[in-house]
């Protein structure tokens, strides 16, 4: 959405019209529908998927958990997302849902809970910065700040420059409390509010 954003910036600057743009715009759509059709066809063919049905089921039951997350019930997004692990364990993407029950074990104050979903997901992703994020504000709540401390230099080293502020601009969350939690715990572990 970014790519496509930007893009469509551009290409206003340059002069170029609304249809132009749109025109763009559903084409880069498709690409990248075609890429993700692609890439769940290569998953299913080479046997990371259960059955051909679970291709797309997956995906749904991500976006019902992170919409959950972000604003609905937060045991249902927990139900969601954890199901869609069972459903596809060897998934390339399985750290967003690990990280995204975490993220709901940090609102709901589970700290020690969150950090093992939080640690599987580092052991399946060591690239993402939201895990991160509830590695840090797991054990910052729980008093454990040297591991805190570990985790912030982790994430400073895959994403230089990372602040607080940065953190927050990006999360649109209908329940703006569920990622304070995670902002609060980072802050006490000693991430940079600039």
């Amino acid at each position: 959405m970014v790519v496509l954003a930007l893009g469509a910036e551009s290409m206003h600057r340059r002069g170029e019209g609304t249809r132009a743009v749109l025109r763009a715009g559903a084409a880069r759509g498709l690409e990248v529908l075609g890429y993700a059709f692609a890439f769940r066809f290569w998953m299913f063919a080479s046997g990371r998927f259960g059955a051909p049905w679970d291709l797309i089921r997956v995906d749904v039951l991500n976006c019902i958990g992170v919409a959950s997350l972000l604003g609905g019930d937060l045991d249902e997004g927990e139900a969601f997302l954890k199901h869609a692990v069972e459903l596809n364990p060897n998934d390339l993407g399985v750290h967003w849902e690990l990280t995204g029950i975490a993220h709901i074990q940090i609102a709901q104050g589970r700290y020690e809970e969150a950090l093992g979903f939080a640690n599987r997901s580092l052991a399946a992703n060591p690239g993402y910065d939201p895990t991160y994020w509830m590695l840090i504000a797991g054990n910052a709540y729980l008093g454990r700040m040297d591991a805190a401390r570990v985790h912030v230099a982790g994430l400073q080293a895959i994403s230089p420059g990372v602040t607080l502020s940065r953190i927050r601009r990006g999360q649109h969350a209908r329940d703006q409390q569920r990622i304070d939690v995670v902002i609060e715990g980072m802050r006490l572990a000693g991430l940079p509010e600039r």
